[in-house]
C-alpha cells in the first residue's frame, strides 16, 4: 500500500532542493569554476590548448548561466533544481573534456 509520507532520505526531499536559496549552489560551484580553470590551464600546458579552452569556456559559461539562473528565476524549486543540474553539467562537460584530452595525449 502505497503512503504518502515524507521521507527526508529522498533526493528530491533534500534542503539543498527545498528551502535553501541557491547561495550554497554558487559557491560549491565558483570553487569548482576555479579547481577546473587550474586543471585545464596545467592540462593545456603540457599540450595543445584547444580542448582546455573549450573547457574552460564552458565552465565559465555555466557558471555564469547559474548566477543569472539565480537572480532571474523567482520560484524557489525551479531555481535549485536548475542550479543543481547547471553543476551537473559542469562536471560532466569537464569530465569528458579532460578525458579527451587524455585520450588525444596518449594517441
Amino acid at each position: 500500500m502505497a503512503t504518502n509520507r515524507f521521507d527526508g532520505t529522498r533526493m528530491r526531499h533534500q534542503p539543498a532542493l527545498t528551502s535553501s536559496q541557491g547561495t550554497t549552489w554558487l559557491v560549491i560551484a565558483t570553487i569548482t569554476a576555479v579547481l577546473l580553470t587550474v586543471m585545464f590551464l596545467l592540462l593545456a600546458s603540457t599540450g595543445g590548448w584547444a580542448l582546455p579552452a573549450v573547457g574552460m569556456i564552458a565552465t565559465a559559461t555555466l557558471l555564469l548561466a547559474m548566477l543569472a539562473t539565480r537572480m532571474v528565476v523567482s520560484r524557489r524549486r525551479v531555481r535549485l533544481l536548475t542550479l543543481a543540474g547547471l553543476y551537473a553539467t559542469m562536471l560532466t562537460i569537464a569530465l569528458g573534456v579532460t578525458i579527451s584530452i587524455v585520450v588525444v595525449g596518449s594517441g
